[in-house]
């Protein structure tokens, strides 16, 4: 599976963009959730909207951003139907030099993603947590290894923007475990 293509093609287009979306599960005491986004062209970025705005030739390749959210649920676990509490949350957008791509690793600073040919997903996150006000977060440094259901499906392809933009999806684990 190739993580780069045709995502950076989206991507490298004026206002493009790009996502690779991770969404998992504890399986063992079904307590924790995480959603991981890396991006290639935030779209919650004020800084490329400004951008875009000021009509610049933008790209996504210029800002990548990494997003991850850790949710627990209530002590009695889902059965329960207890609410989720969002536990750590980070939103960090980088430099252009941040995003590193190949056919089966994407990297955003200290961040990566790295997709085996097992099937597995390899995960490793070095991020400060989101703060406001200029201030950074606790430190989150985790591994993590998603094993997903069959093999992840090739980018979809979402529509096309008045401009002939492609926006694609591409899944790399809907429903892992971890």
């Amino acid at each position: 599976m190739s993580l780069s293509q045709p995502a950076l093609a989206s991507a490298s287009a004026r206002g493009g963009y790009a996502w690779w979306y991770v969404e998992a599960h504890d399986t063992v005491e079904q307590r924790f959730g995480l959603t991981l986004i890396m991006f290639a062209g935030s779209v919650f970025s004020p800084h490329y909207a400004d951008r875009l705005r000021r009509g610049e030739p933008a790209t996504g390749l210029e800002h990548p951003a990494v997003n991850f959210a850790l949710y627990e649920r209530g002590a009695s676990g889902r059965a329960a139907g207890l609410p989720s509490r969002q536990r750590l949350w980070v939103m960090n957008e980088y430099a252009p030099s941040a995003l590193r791509v190949s056919e089966r690793r994407l990297a955003i600073q200290d961040s990566f993603i790295d997709y085996s040919t097992d099937g597995k997903t390899h995960i490793e996150l070095h991020e400060h947590a989101t703060r406001f006000f200029g201030r950074p977060g606790q430190r989150l440094d985790a591994r993590l290894t998603v094993t997903a259901p069959p093999p992840s499906q090739a980018p979809l392809e979402l529509g096309r923007s008045a401009a002939g933009q492609v926006h694609y999806w591409q899944p790399l684990a809907v429903a892992g475990q971890v």
